[in-house]
Formats: C-alpha cells, structure tokens, sequence
C-alpha cells in the first residue's frame, strides 16, 4: 500500500511539473510560473553577472573612501523652561537654575523682551527667551547676575508704578 502511495505522488509531481513547463513553454517569461521554473545553477556560464560602480561581485575588497570629512558636532539648543519671576516695586526679578561658570552666559534686553543665552557646552546652547512682557522695560538700566546656583535676571520697569499681575501678554 505504502507502494502504492508513492507511485501516486510521483505521478502527480510529474504531472504538476508538466503543467508548469507547458505553461512556460506557450506563455515564456510572462507565465505566471515562470519565476517557480527549474533552473540549471550548478552551470556558471549560464549565470549572468551584472558589473558596475558600487556593484561587488567577488575578488579583494575596494576602498571606497579613504578619508572621512571632519563632521563639526551638532549643537542642541535646549529652551529653558524651569523659570520663576516676582515684581519687585520697581523691577521684575526672573530666577532660573544654573550649575556652571558665569562667563559662559549672556544676556540681551529690549524693551519689550529679553534673551538668556548660556553656551552649556560646545555641543549645547541653553536659552530663555521671552519676546513679548507684560509692560516695556528700561534695557539699558536692566541687569543680570548669578549667585547660589541660579541665574537672576532683574528687569528695571519703564513705568516703576505699575504692577505686573503676569510676566507676559499672553
């Protein structure tokens, strides 16, 4: 019985095979079982080798490149968001963490904003920049300092009556 089973399956292998050729054979390259065809692999010189730039088809390995460029570091810019202020009569002091050496802090006044620039590092800029306060202040009177790990950023009021409820318009 066993005997049997396998003269069958045979058959049918064979019959699957014939199909698959005689599909091949009317329709070419366009039958739908022509990438599942029987293909003669153990013939190099029937293989095609495709050659060109950036193509490896065997042999020492090339160089590509010898010399990378020098890539400069990516620098992140790092918006400092852990801020505190209070009116003070007649100023506003602006308080935020810091943990480094005063010479690498800058900051600019305008009328109606100021920038904390501090260069954390080559591959990192740390800044606050508020554009729009509450009231104009006075740039040129406007100070800044550091003392016990913080930033205080002391912004002189334009008009020293007024009392500011927020430190922006908006």
């Amino acid at each position: 019985m066993v005997e049997s089973e396998s003269k069958i399956q045979e058959a049918l292998e064979k019959e699957a095979a014939n199909a698959l050729q005689e599909s091949i054979k009317r329709k070419g390259d366009k039958s739908y079982y022509y990438a599942h065809a029987p293909r003669n692999v153990d013939d190099p010189t029937l293989a095609t080798i495709i050659e060109g730039e950036g193509i490896v088809t065997g042999g020492d390995p090339k160089l590509l490149v010898k010399d990378l460029p020098k890539m400069e570091p990516v620098k992140q810019v790092i918006n400092i968001r852990n801020y505190h202020w209070h009116d003070d009569d007649d100023k506003i002091r602006v308080s935020t963490p810091f943990e480094d050496t005063e010479d690498k802090v800058t900051v600019k006044f305008e009328k109606e904003g100021f920038e904390l620039i501090h260069e954390a590092s080559p591959t990192e800029t740390r800044k606050l920049i508020i554009k729009s306060l509450n009231k104009p202040i006075n740039p040129e009177a406007s100070s800044y300092r550091i003392r016990n790990r913080k930033v205080v950023i002391i912004l002189m009021k334009e008009d020293v009556d007024s009392t500011w409820y927020n430190l922006t318009k908006n």
